[in-house]
């Protein structure tokens, strides 16, 4: 792949993405984001982090959440021991929702893969080193 079509490729996506953004911002309209801060301790979101996850598809019978200074997924060689963490921040609950979905995302996808590729360089996504 070539920067060239690269280009080539994402241009209408970001012409549509440029268009709808000027939208938005001639608008006026803003989002209230004040449901997401407050105080949420972290336990709570935690819970709602393994409700979103549930709902993604996410195994926990095959993986586990904890908290972790900076949120990311790994496993341990197969998709039966994928695990995630999320970083909750007591004041804005969307760092730790946006990191559950983003690291599920991962994990889901490391899950699904066919068990017979498990521990060879075909299991997986490349999700190593993403943040």
């Amino acid at each position: 792949m070539t920067v060239s079509k690269l280009d080539k490729l994402f241009a209408p996506v970001r012409e549509v993405s440029a268009t709808m953004l000027r939208r938005i911002e001639a608008s006026g309209n803003s989002v209230d984001d004040s449901c997401l801060q407050g105080e949420f301790s972290e336990e709570q979101q935690v819970e709602l982090s393994e409700v979103l996850l549930r709902g993604m598809g996410y195994d926990f019978s095959h993986g586990g959440i904890a908290v972790s200074p900076h949120p990311f997924t790994t496993s341990f060689g197969s998709p039966f021991d994928v695990r995630l963490t999320v970083h909750p921040d007591k004041h804005f609950i969307q760092t730790s929702l946006m990191a559950a979905i983003h690291e599920g995302g991962h994990a889901v996808y490391e899950q699904g893969s066919a068990p017979a590729l498990a521990r060879t360089p075909l299991a997986g996504g490349r999700f190593n080193g993403c943040a």
